[in-house]
């Protein structure tokens, strides 16, 4: 093998690969080895984020399409639970979709106690309300049956939740979004915009079709930043996001 300090071939370790790279271009330093900078060996599949202490990590695209939820129920699963309610109520705070009523926090209270008891099928953030007692297809009879009943048999509803990739090659992503009232650490999608990446996503794949009001969750593994998930949006070439639909 030559002795030519830039011609030999270093093998150099990151923290998720490991691969082979020619230093042919990369200068040598003054006691004849070779200075390798990370721009040389980054494989192509993986994309660089800064960790919290300054340092580059890298990911690869398929950790993006594992669900960020960690959740045993998949979505549109329905779950019953039988609660008695509290001096305080049942510790829920509820918000109203249309004519959907849906999960928006668990506080301390009976249905907390019943979380901590039911194994998998825990009330959480998001979750829809099918039924309280029978009454269903009835928002006010719903809202009548959780302030004034003392037993309650309530049948929720897990949110769809689905993964979206989109690549920009020619086009825009075509997605606007919002903060989140409710859930600040959250965007909302505000508009669609025809012709964008995202429209072309919707029109080839009709079971995870993107609608507006839907909840970004997680964009390229970018969780609770909404700031952060919008600079992903705008300059990424390549967008994993994790939509949750809330109604």
């Amino acid at each position: 093998p030559s002795r030519d300090p830039l011609l030999k071939l270093t093998w150099i370790r990151l923290d998720c690969f490991t691969e082979y790279c020619s230093s042919v271009h990369t200068p040598a330093t003054g006691d004849g080895d070779v200075e390798i900078s990370a721009e040389h060996v980054v494989d192509s599949r993986l994309t660089e984020r800064e960790g919290d202490d300054g340092d580059i990590t890298f990911r690869s695209d398929n950790e993006w399409l594992v669900d960020p939820i960690d959740d045993a129920l998949p979505g549109n699963t329905e779950f019953s639970l039988e609660v008695v309610r509290g001096p305080v109520g049942l510790g829920l705070d509820i918000e109203s979709i249309g004519a959907t009523l849906c999960v928006t926090r668990v506080k301390d209270g009976p249905v907390m106690d019943w979380n901590g008891e039911s194994g998998d099928m825990k009330v959480r953030a998001g979750d829809i309300f099918v039924a309280v007692n029978g009454h269903c297809d009835d928002p006010s009879r719903i809202i009548e049956s959780l302030q004034c009943d003392t037993e309650m048999r309530i049948l929720l509803r897990r949110p769809h939740r689905f993964c979206v990739s989109l690549k920009r090659e020619d086009r825009q992503n075509g997605i606007l979004t919002s903060s989140n009232r409710v859930h600040p650490n959250i965007l909302s999608v505000a508009t669609i915009v025809p012709g964008g990446a995202l429209d072309v996503w919707n029109e080839t794949h009709p079971e995870n079709t993107v609608e507006q009001g839907d909840q970004l969750i997680s964009v390229n593994g970018v969780r609770d930043d909404p700031k952060k998930m919008v600079e992903m949006l705008a300059v990424q070439p390549h967008v994993v996001m994790w939509i949750v639909r809330p109604i």
